[in-house]
């Protein structure tokens, strides 16, 4: 009865681990994924195929990306209110470096670098 007892707590300690840092934390052994540890994923990084995804554990509002004379070059709103993960396309923007603004559903604002290749 004593082993039962001890499984069945293992079992229960283990369902009750928060793993949401594995979520975070990807194993980072592509130089194309920029990971930042307040849970903003934007990638691939460098930008090469003219695409690239923003995602995070909070919900998404809106990513604009900017040149660096902070003008808006694209903006993507979410007006769904749901997704983590967002897909922006720029066929039209020239290669270079720029600045990708991403506002959360909480009022968070982060601001990331982009190499677009």
């Amino acid at each position: 009865m004593d082993k039962i007892l001890k499984i069945v707590f293992v079992i229960f300690f283990l369902l009750s681990i928060n793993l949401s840092f594995a979520q975070k934390t990807p194993y980072v052994n592509n130089e194309n994924i920029s990971l930042v540890s307040d849970g903003i994923l934007i990638y691939p990084n460098p930008v090469t195929e003219k695409n690239f995804y923003v995602k995070s554990d909070d919900t998404i509002r809106v990513v604009e990306v900017l040149n660096m004379l902070g003008q808006n070059i694209k903006t993507i709103y979410n007006e769904t209110g749901v997704a983590y993960n967002i897909f922006v396309v720029l066929n039209d923007v020239k290669n270079g470096i720029y600045m990708v603004r991403v506002v959360l559903g909480n009022e968070k604002v982060f601001i990331r670098k982009i190499i677009l290749k």
